[in-house]
């Protein structure tokens, strides 16, 4: 189907599946969304890889450290978590 297309253009998918709703009526507004995607998800990624150093740094899973400081806000948070590791 048509759908499936892309945009033609190899370095950005594109095409009627990507832009469902026709946002950004002129080229201007489309690559400034372009743009934004690309932000967004590269963000995403440092919020991954923090996910992972945290995990690594405190040996708790990052569900157990929001508990752990929800619970202690002043005991266990970042300055605290540097502080242990590089004590120990």
């Amino acid at each position: 189907p048509q759908v499936f297309e892309g945009s033609g253009n190899p370095a950005y998918p594109g095409g009627p599946w990507f832009n469902m709703f026709n946002l950004g009526k002129t080229e201007a507004e489309m690559n400034k969304l372009k743009l934004n995607e690309i932000k967004n998800g590269r963000l995403a990624m440092l919020a991954c890889f923090g996910f992972g150093a945290q995990a690594v740094m405190t040996q708790q899973a990052p569900l157990a450290n929001l508990s752990a400081h929800l619970a202690d806000p002043t005991g266990a948070n970042i300055l605290t978590n540097f502080a242990k590791a590089l004590s120990g």
